[in-house]
């Protein structure tokens, strides 16, 4: 009898466990078109060249109504067990880390372009990002607010769930009554959709891409054939052949697609890895694209190859591995 009380709480403690991993972290932002339309965007030279980019902290510092539907918005997803990466927390990072460098450089000159919402999601670290759209309309007899909630997927950029709302006529100047009123009625559905999609992550693992390519002083090429016994490749193959065995081995159920492949490039998408990790103290941890390509960075840094390889990130889902240097 004992036996059967142990192992029922075991079984619900875990269920417990369980349930709780299975919401996703989110972060809230707001839409580009909000920021265009509110003039919330700023100029940006990356190589030679002009780029409007968001301005979150103009938003902040000049926007009284945005920050108040954030905030109503944040408290219906906290309050259904969400876990949240505040916006103004992430941007206060952002700046404490001098992260608004706009590019990585190699010493052979060789860059690669970061966005500042790739520098965001790379800090934030979330697993979904919501885009919120939002415009208030008064008149004689009181104000309505629309919504739009957009959910990508922070790694992939691909689309999750939307929804539009629009609330009952209400008090302009309660302006989270109104955003609760907007949405109310379907934010049950869409965070329903939100944590469908983690739950099939948990399963399937989570989606990157990954780019191996050579700089010039490279003294290999990736068609060049070696033995790496460790991944089962006893005879002599080609660097591709050596990769794509490393890829079935690590990836989640083996699963990725190689896209493209030539002497010095090679391209994969689909990409699936473990969406959790242990760290040097047993910690369970996120895992990204930088933290996963570690190991793969290190076959060529070790034999047979014995070269040096470098890894650089685009956001949180993509990284390149460039061999040489």
């Amino acid at each position: 009898m004992k036996k059967v009380i142990l192992f029922s709480f075991i079984y619900l403690f875990v269920a417990e466990l369980n349930g709780q991993a299975k919401k996703p972290e989110i972060m809230l932002v707001p839409s580009d078109k909000y920021c265009n339309q509110n003039g919330y965007v700023s100029t940006v030279e990356n190589m030679g060249s002009s780029k409007v980019v968001m301005d979150y902290n103009k938003l902040f510092l000049n926007d009284t109504k945005f920050p108040v539907a954030l905030a109503q918005i944040s408290k219906e997803f906290q309050d259904r067990g969400f876990p949240l990466q505040k916006l103004e927390n992430v941007l206060k990072k952002l700046e404490s880390e001098n992260a608004e460098t706009d590019l990585l450089v190699s010493k052979s000159g060789e860059s690669v372009s970061i966005s500042p919402i790739d520098r965001l999601k790379k800090v934030a670290k979330a697993d979904i990002i919501i885009e919120i759209d939002m415009s208030i309309s008064s008149s004689w007899d009181g104000a309505r607010c629309d919504i739009t909630m957009f959910a990508v997927d922070a790694y992939t950029a691909k689309s999750i769930a939307s929804i539009t709302g629009q609330s009952p006529l209400g008090d302009p100047n309660n302006v989270g009554l109104l955003v609760r009123g907007a949405i109310l009625a379907k934010v049950d559905d869409f965070q329903n959709q939100l944590t469908s999609h983690f739950e099939q992550m948990l399963l399937k693992g989570r989606e990157i891409s990954l780019k191996v390519k050579l700089y010039d002083s490279a003294p290999f090429t990736l068609e060049d054939e070696f033995v790496y016994p460790n991944l089962g490749v006893n005879e002599r193959d080609e660097v591709i052949a050596i990769v794509n065995a490393w890829m079935r081995k690590n990836c989640v159920g083996g699963v990725f697609n190689m896209n493209d492949a030539s002497e010095n490039f090679i391209s994969f998408s689909n990409v699936r890895i473990p969406l959790y990790t242990e760290n040097n103290n047993g910690v369970k941890v996120a895992t990204d694209a930088y933290s996963w390509s570690k190991d793969l960075q290190k076959v060529f840094q070790g034999e047979p190859f014995n070269t040096k390889a470098k890894r650089y990130v685009r956001g949180l889902g993509e990284v390149w591995i460039i061999i040489g240097e």
